[in-house]
């Protein structure tokens, strides 16, 4: 009879969660911008749309990563400008490949004062967030996690999808190759010693909560030292070196088939240390 293994489903090794919050706070986020940095603003559909919160803003520039054009409030259609990616929410979606226009159109706004930039897409949880997360990236030298904890830490419900979290990895990678990011230097690893925790072994920042508490080398190293030197084949070894010192320990001891015995020279005589039992 023939018997199939169940099918193994594969877990991803970490997925981004947003932070628990209120089901009122969370319909009151969604319907609302949050500021990530100064006049760079982070929103849903519903603010977008919004005359009235556009005008509070003071938003000029508008990116959308959607399906389909939004339709932006007309009395102030011709002082926007905007930029449309037409694109999914799915792990799959090819977002790494708009990073680059996204990033140039929010700079080039931002670099003048009097504009203020709002990205959006439906509900400013995954692709708006991303597409901020690359800015920074790009911009203020953050890793790929740094700057989704930043955006995260200014508005709670960002949770970009995995697809899109490897694609800010890849996209970190290439700019970090084309020396347009600069690496931050790791911290030096630190090592303290705790009385009643023994040592403990701090790792650098990105390696968040994992302090390890690790033994001492030295007792081990000592264990393994004093087995071997009180090893029967250890003393075999140096037998011919303490006899001159120590006559008395010239003592029958066996030793391995590979010496046969051994010869000790004792105040000027040579003499054979035969196997025999051991002691």
């Amino acid at each position: 009879m023939l018997s199939f293994s169940a099918p193994i489903k594969a877990v991803p090794f970490f997925r981004a969660k947003p932070r628990p919050v209120h089901p009122k706070r969370h319909l009151m986020l969604i319907r609302s911008a949050s500021e990530i940095q100064p006049r760079l603003w982070l929103s849903g559909l519903y603010t977008a749309v919004d005359e009235e919160q556009l005008v509070a803003i003071g938003v000029t520039h508008i990116v959308s990563i959607l399906e389909q054009r939004p339709k932006y409030p007309a009395a102030l259609k011709k002082k926007l400008k905007t930029l449309h990616i037409p694109l999914q929410d799915i792990d799959t979606a090819d977002l790494l490949q708009h990073f680059d226009a996204t990033t140039a159109f929010i700079k080039s706004a931002l670099d003048d004062k009097r504009n203020t930039v709002l990205v959006h897409c439906a509900m400013g949880i995954s692709r708006s967030a991303t597409v901020v997360s690359a800015y920074l990236i790009a911009t203020a030298s953050m890793q790929p996690h740094e700057a989704v904890e930043f955006v995260q830490s200014k508005r709670e419900i960002v949770c970009p999808n995995l697809g899109f979290r490897r694609q800010l990895d890849a996209y970190a990678s290439r700019l970090r190759g084309s020396k347009k990011l600069r690496k931050p230097v790791a911290p030096p690893v630190r090592a303290t010693v705790s009385y009643k925790t023994g040592w403990r072994w701090f790792l650098p920042p990105e390696h968040e909560g994992s302090a390890r508490a690790l033994r001492p080398l030295i007792p081990l190293l000592a264990r393994l030292l004093l087995r071997a030197l009180f090893s029967l084949l250890t003393r075999h070894y140096l037998l011919p070196l303490i006899a001159p010192i120590a006559p008395c320990l010239l003592i029958r001891l066996p030793h391995p088939p590979l010496l046969p015995r051994w010869c000790v020279r004792v105040r000027g005589q040579a003499r054979w240390a035969e196997p025999g039992p051991p002691v």
